[in-house]
């Protein structure tokens, strides 16, 4: 199979319109919700080019417990939106699935422990913890929008 990466922008189109049209279907509801199949990247690629933002989201949004991550963007918007009370709900989706190994610490609020002890300790290298880090300032921001400022300073701690 050709990548869908080096495909004209219509055949993407067509192959986008037809894995929408049966992502019900058993053969493909199964690759297309797991975050680890490659007809899953494929598709979340062409959705994030061809769908709506708010359709991509809603996407990601499904498949945070499988990827943290994906509920990186969704906070984003939310937070954007003004949205502050649904962004808390979906920071803690996040952290459940970032934590998800860990149900000692799970759910995990800034209160009881520092969030990268949390994760499993120290790492040195560039760029580490930076997706950690915009997590916690994504629920500083929701907080202090919502007039909590002790756990918008409890959420500094990481």
């Amino acid at each position: 199979m050709r990548s869908a990466w080096v495909l004209p922008d219509v055949e993407k189109k067509l192959i986008f319109d037809g894995l929408t049209a049966n992502r019900e279907v058993s053969l493909w509801k199964h690759d297309l919700d797991n975050t680890f199949s490659y007809w899953h990247i494929v598709y979340m690629e062409l959705m994030q080019q061809f769908a709506t933002p708010e359709i991509y989201l809603n996407n990601l949004r499904a498949t945070i417990s499988q990827e943290w991550q994906n509920g990186l963007p969704v906070i984003e918007d939310l937070l954007a939106k003004q949205e502050y009370r649904e962004s808390l709900t979906v920071i803690q989706e996040t952290l459940d699935a970032l934590l998800k190994n860990k149900p000692d610490l799970n759910p995990w609020t800034p209160e009881n422990s520092l969030l990268f002890v949390a994760v499993g300790g120290f790492s040195y290298a560039p760029g580490n913890w930076e997706k950690e880090k915009n997590l916690l300032r994504y629920y500083q921001q929701a907080v202090r929008e919502l007039g909590e400022i002790e756990r918008a300073n409890q959420g500094k701690r990481i």
